[in-house]
């Protein structure tokens, strides 16, 4: 099981890809929040990558399709375009994150 969650921003994201095997995405949940009114999932991004393997063609339709699943709100914390941008980025986080142990894109405790 993979998690994303950033709690530090007046907004909340979570992202969960559930068993991976070979990069073949079997469930696939995407929600967002700060996107809406209320959190909601990504159902069009998250169709896009059931049951494909996750290559990188792939995760940039379903960072696409983010904009059929939300129309984010602007506000004095952030912009709608941010908002989408912050959102697309995560969803190409993890699949950097499950392509190769060695990129770094977790802030590690070095105390």
């Amino acid at each position: 099981q993979y998690l994303v969650a950033h709690g530090d921003q007046p907004w909340r994201w979570l992202m969960v890809f559930e068993q991976l095997l070979i990069f073949l995405a079997f469930s696939v949940f995407l929600a967002f929040g700060g996107m809406a009114a209320i959190p909601k999932r990504a159902s069009a991004a998250e169709a896009i990558l059931l049951g494909n393997c996750l290559t990188k063609e792939l995760v940039a339709q379903a960072k696409i399709a983010l904009a059929i699943d939300f129309q984010p709100l602007s506000d004095v914390r952030a912009s709608d375009k941010y908002r989408m941008k912050v959102a697309q980025n995560l969803i190409e986080k993890c699949y950097l994150e499950l392509q190769s142990n060695i990129i770094e894109t977790r802030v590690v405790n070095y105390a």
